[in-house]
């Protein structure tokens, strides 16, 4: 029975004095057979300590203030214990001084809260054992659960000890119904949230797995790849602009080397070794996943870039790849011609725009985008969010983009207070 009292002592060390030669008085809570101590803030000269009462001397001045404070650190610490017995939650000495300091105790853990540990622990680690992207992500998975308990729940969090797999399939159809996700990327957010409650059980904040019987939703993917007569359609191609050659030439080296795009992006003349029976390999290590890769150049891929003449030409793409699309996504919305060109800049602020606008906000479209005779009309309102993405310099940037492919200015006209539209002319290649 005594393993299951808690007790509490004021203790002093005489040998450690402060520069004024006081002891700082310190609780010392032992629970379990553990102790655990923390200073109360107040000090003390040695000789009015009174062991016995555990005290101040009271014919001290000033006495009477502290042994006041130091009962009344006693008592809520009792109080706390009594609370956690009586929510009859299997707690430590460790819960006590937690829930004292007002932080939660292991059994009182909430999802977001052990979320947020995660994600600080993840962001010292940018570059050394994570991207950056790979935190944005779970940055990202945090907001939409935190979405999700206010939304279902109407609360700001919910603690872990709470969570059943009903909550996990709850959560998914909130993100299929309610923010108008896909399969697969419903996946990936619940993988993230998963590996989250992985990290609830190793450190004892929950003793069963919700996800012990969920299996994710399959997804098939058609994966859509190039014919080689398509293939070779594309090399016989000659573009007019010798940047859009070069970058045509980037895209039919990696369909030959299967170099990923962020690898091609930061390919650099010392990725490419030269070795000593004269075969040429890239060696270059994954950005997501820091694992290397060895991959032989053929002969298709060494007529694209000559090693001796042209390896310089890699550098001077880095700067090409920063102004193209990461991703085509929305592109085919508004791109019909098949010799169209719009200039990377300007796709991925377009891009961004539609993102922060059109699938937040779907009962009114924001932006909309008009393919009108010779020109590509980008209508929009002013307001805080398109502003974001249409600013001054971003303008600046598609105006700078548009001058390399055309001599034509891009015009922005007002309709109304609010309405303005971009007015872009067409860039036709012609084979």
């Amino acid at each position: 029975m005594k393993n299951k009292t808690i007790n509490i002592l004021f203790i002093i060390l005489k040998s450690r004095l402060n520069k004024n030669g006081k002891a700082a008085i310190k609780c010392r809570i032992t629970y379990k057979r553990r102790r655990i101590e923390f200073a109360t803030g107040f000090f003390v000269e040695p000789n009015n300590w009174v062991n016995l009462s555990q005290r101040i001397n009271p014919k001290i001045k000033e006495s009477e203030l502290v042994n006041l404070q130091l009962e009344q650190i006693k008592h809520n610490i009792n109080e706390i214990f009594y609370t956690l017995k009586l929510k009859n939650s299997s707690f430590d000495v460790e819960d006590i001084l937690r829930v004292y300091r007002g932080e939660n105790s292991d059994a009182e853990r909430t999802i977001l809260e052990v979320f947020e540990m995660h994600n600080k622990k993840l962001k010292s680690l940018i570059d050394v054992e994570y991207s950056a992207s790979t935190h944005s992500k779970f940055i990202e998975a945090k907001k939409h659960l935190e979405g999700f308990i206010l939304h279902h729940f109407k609360r700001k969090d919910y603690l872990l000890k709470n969570l059943k797999p009903k909550f996990i399939d709850e959560f998914e159809y909130y993100l299929k119904i309610e923010k108008k996700h896909k399969q697969i990327t419903i996946n990936k957010t619940i993988q993230r949230f998963r590996k989250i409650i992985k990290l609830a059980i190793y450190d004892g904040f929950l003793s069963k797995d919700p996800f012990m019987l969920y299996k994710p939703k399959p997804v098939k993917l058609e994966v859509v790849f190039l014919t080689p007569k398509e293939l070779k359609q594309l090399e016989n191609y000659k573009f007019r602009q010798a940047r859009l050659e070069q970058v045509k030439n980037m895209f039919v080296f990696c369909c030959y080397t299967g170099l990923p795009y962020n690898e091609m992006a930061c390919l650099k003349p010392e990725h490419i070794i030269k070795n000593s029976d004269g075969s040429i390999w890239i060696f270059i290590k994954r950005l997501k996943t820091s694992k290397p890769l060895s991959i032989p150049l053929l002969p298709k891929a060494k007529q694209l870039i000559s090693i001796d003449e042209e390896l310089e030409a890699l550098q001077n793409l880095e700067d090409l790849f920063n102004h193209l699309p990461y991703r085509n996504v929305q592109v085919e919305k508004f791109i019909n011609s098949e010799f169209l060109v719009v200039p990377g800049s300007l796709l991925m602020i377009i891009e961004e725009v539609i993102r922060s606008t059109i699938l937040s906000d779907s009962l009114k479209l924001v932006i909309e985008i008009r393919d009108v005779n010779d020109e590509l009309y980008i209508q929009y309102r002013s307001n805080d969010r398109i502003s974001k993405g249409f600013n001054e310099d971003n303008l600046s940037e598609i105006i700078r983009a548009y001058s390399i492919y055309s001599e034509e200015r891009i015009m922005i006209t007002h309709e109304d207070e609010n309405k303005r539209v971009l007015t872009l002319p067409k860039l036709q290649l012609i084979s």
